[in-house]
């Protein structure tokens, strides 16, 4: 399952929902991966800081690029494709470029 939080402006909880979502399906008992492609990288920090304050994130906050995204794509796919019960979540999110205007 492929979960994004996705939205143009900035300071609307894409980081915060996306955690919250990770946490929630890791204690369900889910292998979970969150890739960090927001621009400003807020979920990456925010991890860092959990593990500096002894109470780090119960999954990994991987800074992304489109490379590691479509990495974690090909694992999820190759582990659908084995087995009827897939227990990973990838959440992401980014923002859209911005539109050119004339």
């Amino acid at each position: 399952m492929i979960i994004s939080t996705i939205n143009l402006k900035g300071g609307v909880g894409k980081a915060t929902t996306a955690i919250a979502l990770a946490t929630a399906a890791k204690r369900d008992g889910k292998d979970v991966e969150l890739n960090d492609t927001d621009p400003q990288s807020s979920a990456s920090p925010w991890a860092m800081r959990a593990e500096e304050n002894g109470d780090p994130l119960p999954f990994s906050v991987t800074p992304a690029n489109v490379t590691t995204v479509r990495t974690a794509e090909r694992r999820l796919t190759r582990a659908e494709s084995s087995s009827s019960t897939v227990h990973r979540m990838v959440a992401l999110w980014t923002r859209p470029p911005t539109a050119q205007t004339s």
